[in-house]
């Protein structure tokens, strides 16, 4: 059984990652574990923003992956604030929920998910 979830995206520049992020979640990451890893705590889940040559190194994968290939959905309450700093490059609006998503500064996919009010 699954307890905890820890979503991660690979960025390419740590610092300039860190600071996007900081603006979206409204504050500096809430953690950062270990060199190359920052982390923002929501509830019970994580969101970790990680240095590409980080991951390579930790998982001994020297050509694994790229920066720009993650994808992360945050629940949120109002699309507009966390959308303002960067331009959509997808909405859906539906009946029990709408989605605006966004490209960070590497281009990995971040969705922002408002649950519809009842």
């Amino acid at each position: 059984m699954v307890s905890k979830l820890y979503a991660g995206v690979v960025v390419s520049d740590l610092e300039r990652a860190r600071a996007w992020y900081a603006a979206v979640f409204g504050r500096d990451a809430d953690a950062t574990p270990m060199g190359g890893l920052c982390e923002w705590h929501v509830g019970d889940n994580v969101l970790q923003v990680v240095d590409l040559e980080t991951v390579r190194r930790i998982q001994q994968l020297p050509d694994w992956g790229s920066a720009g290939a993650s994808s992360v959905t945050l629940v949120v309450d109002d699309l507009e604030t966390p959308t303002a700093r960067a331009e959509p490059v997808s909405h859906f609006e539906g009946p029990r929920f709408d989605t605006v998503s966004v490209r960070d500064p590497d281009g990995n996919l971040v969705t922002f998910l408002r649950p519809a009010t009842a």
